[in-house]
């Protein structure tokens, strides 16, 4: 046995001692640097303070790391806080990212812990994340045994693919109570999107999280929309689960499963569903929910409240059922507990005259419940797109006193589209395009308009029957041609070439063959309104034939509007021009055979085309005819009742009436200026007496003095466009 020397003894200690020391440090550092994220300790008797968004920013990142000092912590909110640093500027224009994780129904990094917020407002929540499936947005993303308490949340905007809430996108064995929100939700996947204004999802949960979630004196004045389960304060809860003194005050809408309070819910009390519509064109659409269970109980809803047809109408009242039972504005006014529904022994501050508030603060009233008669505002600000040939219909929108008309003020709805009185777009479009128009609301305090527009989209059809030859080693150029409203997408079945030619999405063949043989193939253009598929086939030969071209003739085109042609010859593929004439200016022939481009100019133009390959050549004689988007000739409105023309004109304007008598016309400009009015050139001022005195006859108006382009007659109430030129 070896024996150490003093100064081997010294040394070995003194190692020793530095690596217990390190280890130390490390430690030390370590339980430093958790301890410096927040004041306070994580406790319910020391929970760690948010002071600042930057805090709270904090907190969304190391619960979502899963750091597990922090996931199942203690917080409690001290400041008002604005958002609007983590807003659209923020995390590639997602904005915030929600607090504890969770991906397609399955949680990652959960909340587990309570969140107090101490009565204070957290304002410019904002997250958008469109086309993404399987996201949860919120405030906080996943809570699971967790609790979010004494918060408000402003002027929230949040929109996402898959579950949606403004406090909480997905709850399971957690708990929401005395919270609000403000602003809107949006739920966006078709078939699927859940969104409530303060919860999404309210869950029992799963094995591993098993428990009863809840709801409770909770409001949301958000607007809340999507496709499928929505509702003003949550979208969809499970059984054993509830919502229970709630009330919601915002716009609902949906395609089906809608409600005020829940879009489908087993047990919802003491609710107060006091929106002013809640609309879907479903079948399970009810002022409080649109499916609902045995346990749900002693719900009101405010009795004016519209549904998708813009009237107040439901069949399923009672405080038990899906709408709830009846509550006028003057019941509201009288009593600021709803029924002793919201009351101050649950924290809610009340007045008579106003709506129940939390935190000190009562709400005021909003302009559909006002007693005093208000003027129409319209709160519409965009229309859904929609197809031809396929029926259409959507409600418009605004607040004020009831009843409120609705018409055309400027512009006009396209063609097979009308807007009823009552506010509904509805009708079969037979044209596409996007048109522009102005609508006004009015009642007996005033009006308002709103200028809008409407998408009208037609499907394609995939027009390319016969291909041209290809020749081996010769290159190869084809475009093929589908009517439809532009962007078209086209893809080819089982791959992307045939032989040595490649298929390219804006339906281009092009390359070398390599194979002689005849290929046949499939091909699917798709565009916003539908899709078609074709098989073609494509022969390449080892030597051209001579081009015989098959085109008869060309379909019009509209001035300023892009137009698109293939021409089609038979023989092997061949180079083409204009070989006399002209096409319209702004459009040119392609070597390919592809007329494409944007008429600048109206009338008929004539040129011959000539096609030709190494084997010979051929022409032919075509036309294009480009219009003015008008369309020449009478235009017949209101059922055939009354009757313009000409339409173009150059000056004088003939309008004939078989039944109504025409109280006033009147001519706006594209920009909804009106340029003129009757009374005009009739001896009654513009004045249409019938056979008998109650109506028909003819009326000329003079427009020449007007300059030259597009306007818009108003007859009536109805508007067509007109082209002075």
């Amino acid at each position: 046995m070896s024996t150490l020397t003093l100064k081997e003894k010294k040394s070995k200690f003194f190692s020793l001692k530095s690596k217990v020391l390190a280890a130390f440090i490390v430690v030390a550092m370590g339980m430093s640097a958790n301890a410096q994220h927040f004041d306070g300790s994580g406790t319910s008797a020391s929970p760690y303070l948010i002071k600042t968004a930057a805090d709270l920013a904090k907190m969304a990142e190391v619960v979502n790391d899963g750091d597990v000092i922090y996931t199942a912590a203690h917080y409690r909110l001290e400041n008002n806080l604005d958002l609007s640093a983590y807003g659209a500027s923020f995390n590639d224009g997602k904005g915030w990212i929600p607090i504890g994780t969770i991906n397609s129904g399955i949680p990652i990094n959960p909340f587990r812990g309570v969140f107090n917020g101490n009565g204070k407002v957290i304002t410019g929540l904002y997250i958008n994340i469109p086309g993404l499936t399987g996201t949860y947005a919120g405030l906080f993303g996943c809570v699971i045994n967790g609790t979010i308490e004494n918060l408000g949340l402003e002027n929230i905007n949040v929109t996402a693919e898959w579950t949606v809430g403004g406090i909480a996108a997905f709850l399971a064995g957690s708990a929401i109570n005395k919270c609000y929100t403000t602003g809107s939700v949006v739920g966006l996947l078709n078939g699927y999107a859940i969104a409530g204004g303060i919860a999404g999802t309210v869950h029992t949960g799963q094995t591993s999280y098993v428990g009863i979630s809840s709801v409770t004196n909770c409001y949301s004045t958000a607007s809340v929309s999507g496709v499928y389960t929505i509702g003003g304060i949550a979208g969809q809860v499970y059984a054993d689960c509830s919502i229970s003194n709630c009330y919601s005050l915002g716009t609902i809408s949906a395609s089906d499963f809608a409600g005020g309070i829940a879009g489908n819910v087993r047990s919802a009390t003491g609710c107060a569903a006091l929106n002013p519509s809640v609309k879907g064109t479903g079948i399970y659409v009810g002022r409080i929910t649109g499916s609902i269970g045995s346990e749900s109980s002693n719900n009101i809803a405010f009795d004016d409240m519209l549904n998708h047809d813009n009237n107040s109408t439901w069949n399923n009242i009672g405080e038990d059922d899906l709408d709830g039972a009846d509550i006028s504005i003057a019941e509201i006014y009288a009593d600021g507990t709803l029924g002793g529904r919201f009351t101050a022994a649950n924290g809610w501050t009340v007045a008579d005259g106003k709506l129940p508030g939390l935190f000190g603060k009562t709400v005021d009233m909003p302009a559909h419940l006002s007693l005093v008669p208000v003027a129409p505002s319209i709160t519409t600000t965009a229309l859904p797109n929609a197809k031809v040939g396929t029926s259409y219909s959507h409600p418009l929108a605004a607040t004020g006193t009831r009843p409120i008309t609705w018409e055309i003020h400027s512009g006009a709805l396209p063609n097979g589209l009308s807007l009823s009185a009552g506010g509904i777009v509805a009708g079969t479009p037979t044209e596409e395009g996007t048109f522009n128009f102005t609508v006004k609301a009015s009642n007996s305090m005033g009006e308002d308009t709103k200028a809008l527009s409407i998408v009208i989209a037609e499907a394609p059809v995939i027009t390319s029957t016969v291909l041209p030859k290809a020749v081996i080693g010769q290159e190869y150029n084809y475009t093929l041609s589908a009517t439809g409203t532009e962007v078209i997408i086209w893809s080819m079945e089982g791959g992307n070439s045939i032989a040595g030619i490649f298929f390219y999405t804006p339906g281009i063949l092009r390359g070398t063959p390599n194979a002689v043989g005849t290929f046949e193939f499939t091909v699917k253009a798709t565009n916003s309104a539908g899709e078609d598929s074709k098989t073609l086939s494509i022969t390449i030969e080892a030597t051209a034939t001579p081009p015989a071209i098959t085109t008869t003739s060309l379909p019009n085109g509209t001035i300023n509007t892009a137009y698109q042609q293939q021409l089609d010859a038979t023989g092997t593929m061949a180079t083409w021009t204009v070989h006399s004439g002209a096409l319209p200016a702004g459009l040119t022939l392609e070597s390919s055979g592809l007329i494409t481009g944007t008429p600048l100019v109206v009338g008929q133009f004539d040129f011959t085309v000539k096609a030709e390959n190494a084997a010979g050549n051929d022409t032919k004689d075509l036309s294009i005819t480009v219009n003015d988007g008008v369309g020449i000739g009478q235009l017949t409105i209101d059922n055939g009742q009354w009757t313009i023309y000409p339409n173009p004109t150059k000056g004088q304007l003939t309008i004939d009436n078989g039944q109504w008598t025409i109280e006033k016309v009147e001519v706006y400009d594209v920009v909804g200026r009106l340029m003129m009015q009757a009374p005009l050139n009739h001896p009654e001022g513009g004045r249409l007496p019938s056979e008998g005195g109650a109506g028909g006859g003819s009326i000329t108006i003079d427009i020449s003095h007007l300059p030259n382009g597009m306007y818009f007659l108003k007859v009536g109430n109805e508007m067509v466009k007109i082209i002075k030129g």
